[in-house]
């Protein structure tokens, strides 16, 4: 840091803070991004595309780390991964073309939420009472984001995108 900016600023960039606000603000203008590319290039292309995107990433890790090409026992797992990936990304296109953002992506919160608790019903992995609470929580939130008034009509978009969260 330059100097005169003391302790503060330090603490700033190293308390973790800092760089959740850029991620909370890359993924809030990544989902805005690929609701505005989904009507010229397609939702099919674009989603293809940002599926197809991470294997570049993939290969350079794979050659970067040193880690050995995947076995055959891997492919079904990965090609697995490859599919759910598509059709969320696919479903995610379609959500964002018929909802507003602010109602549809903060569905994506139900991802941890659907980890958890897969972790818990398929791999019994305990889930602690922080855990637990963390899980009610986020649910009680997305279930407020479809209240209007003192009715729940849950938003076609916001629906899709909890099937993403749940793909994801």
């Amino acid at each position: 840091l330059p100097a005169g900016y003391g302790g503060a600023a330090e603490a700033l960039l190293t308390s973790g803070l800092l760089w959740m606000a850029i991620s909370a603000a890359a993924w809030a203008a990544s989902d805005a991004l690929r609701k505005r590319l989904a009507a010229p290039m397609g939702p099919v292309a674009l989603g293809w595309w940002l599926s197809v995107g991470a294997f570049p990433v993939f290969l350079a890790w794979l050659v970067l780390s040193g880690a050995s090409a995947p076995t055959t026992a891997y492919w079904p797992w990965g090609l697995g991964s490859f599919a759910s990936t598509f059709s969320a990304t696919l479903l995610m296109l379609a959500a964002l073309a018929i909802a507003d953002l602010g109602v549809a992506s903060p569905m994506l919160a139900l991802t941890p939420v659907c980890s958890a608790l897969l972790a818990w019903g398929a791999l019994g992995e305990t889930l602690l009472r922080p855990a637990w609470v963390g899980v009610g929580l986020v649910v009680v939130g997305a279930v407020g984001l479809q209240l209007q008034g003192r009715r729940w009509r849950p938003d076609r978009g916001a629906v899709m995108m909890a099937g993403v969260a749940l793909l994801w």
